[in-house]
């Protein structure tokens, strides 16, 4: 994919999950209890999710990418030694190491990004359904709940990727922490007696921020490794690594948040109330990133002009 259309690229293929937004959660419900045991109301589901994983596999097994260009072979006379051809596993033509890239913030900026989008996604998602059945509302409001929450952060993806070429990837960021805000903020106002539309809001509002810190994230990674192409398999699966590591101890710890908040409303707020830290986290990060950035355009600039008055292209008695 070429560089002007990387952004779109990321965010087309997120947004193939605007099907699955409501057939995933559709056939979940339809394949629950297909058995007719009450030991195993959910092998339906399970084996469903198991079979859609295998054609998964045969699709992506099927897509043929091409072939890298080999670097030209040295002569005869140029051969590599052993120890040369195990150093440049590690180093790059410019002598950046993989070691180096990892430890720049260019790549953990974006990971941390991601991981939080991730995290502040995943942990309200994951227990909405218990607290809204706990509250009243039926499996059909809180099913239709997650398919809209899943259609928010599938769908702006057909939009995100101009959102980022015109605004940039670390805006785009930003506007994810306000989603995140508005989302976290109606939730917490949620209660047994509002609308399902709240909660429906609130998830949708929710998923749409996702989009747009991980399609933003995603982006922001490619320059990590732009100094150093060949180490872009290296870091996207450190980022990966990192990522959902860190993004699934936070879900895992969703389930026992919500019951030592008492379980039910209280619980409800008490998992947003811990999203509520996280989105201020998130909030850091992309801010300061911002001001890291805008000084080192300022200090950039000051050097081109200080060489400009030292090569002469400005005439001291006409400033």
């Amino acid at each position: 994919v070429s560089a002007d259309n990387k952004a779109f690229a990321v965010t087309l293929v997120l947004s193939g999950g605007c099907l699955a937004a409501f057939a995933g959660p559709e056939i979940a419900q339809a394949a629950k209890g297909a058995f007719g045991d009450e030991n195993r109301t959910y092998l339906g589901a399970f084996l469903a999710v198991a079979a859609f994983n295998i054609l998964n596999a045969l699709f992506v097994g099927a897509v043929h990418f091409p072939e890298a260009s080999a670097p030209p072979k040295p002569s005869p006379g140029e051969q590599e030694s052993e120890e040369q051809q195990e150093v440049g596993k590690h180093h790059n033509q410019d002598g950046t190491t993989i070691l180096g890239l990892l430890t720049r913030r260019q790549f953990w900026v974006p990971a941390m990004i991601a991981m939080f989008s991730w995290a502040i996604m995943v942990m309200p998602m994951s227990i909405v359904r218990i607290a809204m059945q706990q509250l009243g509302y039926s499996s059909r409001e809180s099913l239709l709940t997650v398919e809209l929450h899943s259609l928010g952060m599938f769908c702006p993806g057909f939009v995100t990727a101009n959102l980022i070429n015109n605004l940039g990837a670390l805006r785009v960021s930003g506007l994810a922490v306000v989603m995140f805000v508005l989302a976290t903020t109606v939730s917490m106002l949620s209660t047994e007696s509002t609308s399902v539309a709240t909660w429906m809001f609130a998830l949708v509002a929710l998923g749409i921020g996702w989009n747009f810190g991980f399609s933003s994230a995603t982006v922001l990674l490619t320059h990590a490794y732009a100094c150093a192409p060949s180490f872009k398999p290296k870091v996207q699966a450190a980022n990966d690594f990192v990522m959902f590591l860190l993004a699934g101890s936070f879900i895992f710890s969703t389930g026992y948040i919500y019951e030592a908040g008492g379980s039910s409303l209280a619980g409800w707020r008490t998992v947003n109330t811990v999203v509520f830290g996280m989105i201020g986290i998130m909030a850091l990060i992309v801010l300061g990133e911002m001001v890291l950035q805008q000084r080192e355009r300022s200090e950039r600039s000051d050097k081109s002009t200080d060489q400009t008055y030292a090569s002469g292209g400005i005439d001291d008695e006409q400033v």
